[in-house]
């Protein structure tokens, strides 16, 4: 009953930040449409947009349907092949217009932190256009995530996916890093950015990444169980690395101290001499005067690489007589 409430509750926290969006046309470039909904989740302010054209290219808006995106007003743009006029591609062509070429696609992809990454379209002609990067997600006054815009070949298209604090589209502090191809959803609140990001673990499909937009804290949740971390931690399609190794998930930690009738209350990931563990803090049941039933204090070292128990401390009173 406890985890059917939680899942209505994050279902109800998911859902006040969707953004309501109306698009006339989709994506069909032969048409002008109109679409109105929140082109820049910082302000949050509705504005009403119509497509147009960009010299010989359709510059389309849509409402975004998935992950960070989901309701915000999205662009992209094609080449039309005979032309553009009023926001939507000629379907036939249009006798003397000339029709400008893209030499080159440049840009830094944002690479650099602190920095506003673009990309820039340079045409025969000499005319140029430059394309900034801009904040992904925001609430209450934090952003989150950044629009990325990079180049492919010789034109450009943007995506949500690097996982940073964000400010004036550029990623000020970065510690979740996605290697893979994964689509996380993202949402904000409480000065709190919550990723859920799909993997394929042995153990569970997704795990949710909690950072802290005030303090340099992220909590790892799976399968309901939860370790914070202050390390940087980086997502691959089946799990997660840090400091460049393979490290066990959180119920998976808590099911290694399990075998040795631990009950697990709070967990920290860290890296300690390079080498990544879990420090687990819990309680064992104990027997005072060897039939008295009582629960003693136990911290437990867990290799994060392979769930290995390298140290017990359990916690006794001076006054403890018994087993434990």
């Amino acid at each position: 009953m406890r985890s059917y409430y939680a899942l209505i509750g994050l279902l109800l926290i998911s859902a006040s930040f969707a953004y309501d969006c109306t698009d006339s046309d989709g994506t069909n470039f032969t048409v002008k449409g109109t679409t109105t909904g929140v082109i820049d989740p910082t302000t949050g302010e509705v504005v009403t947009v119509n497509d147009v054209c960009v010299q010989d290219f359709a510059q389309e808006y849509y409402c975004g349907t998935e992950g960070p995106t989901l309701g915000l007003i999205m662009s992209t743009s094609s080449k039309c092949s005979y032309g553009c006029t009023n926001g939507a591609c000629n379907i036939n062509p249009v006798t003397g217009r000339f029709l400008r070429e893209i030499i080159n696609c440049t840009g830094d992809n944002a690479s650099t932190i602190g920095i506003n990454g673009f990309v820039r379209l340079n045409y025969d002609d000499g005319f140029t256009e430059q394309f900034n990067n801009t904040c992904g997600y925001s609430n209450g006054g934090f952003a989150y995530g950044l629009k990325e815009f990079y180049c492919s070949g010789n034109y450009y298209y943007s995506r949500i996916k690097r996982l940073c604090k964000c400010l004036n589209g550029a990623c000020t502090e970065e510690n979740i890093e996605i290697l893979s191809d994964i689509n996380p959803s993202v949402s904000i609140a409480n000065n709190e950015a919550s990723v859920i990001i799909p993997i394929q673990a042995t153990t569970v499909n997704s795990i949710t990444i909690k950072e802290s937009l005030v303090e340099d804290k992220l909590t790892i949740i799976s399968d309901n169980i939860e370790a914070v971390t202050n390390e940087k931690i980086k997502v691959t399609e089946t799990g997660l690395l840090i400091a460049n190794e393979s490290v066990l998930l959180p119920n998976e930690a808590a099911n290694a101290v399990t075998e040795i009738k631990v009950e697990v209350s709070a967990m920290e990931l860290s890296v300690i001499e390079g080498l990544p563990e879990y420090d687990i803090e819990g309680s064992k049941q104990a027997y005072l005067l060897w039939f008295i039933p009582i629960n003693l204090n136990t911290e437990v070292r867990v290799d994060a690489r392979n769930g290995n128990v390298t140290e017990v401390s359990v916690n006794r009173p001076w006054w403890f007589i018994g087993s434990s």
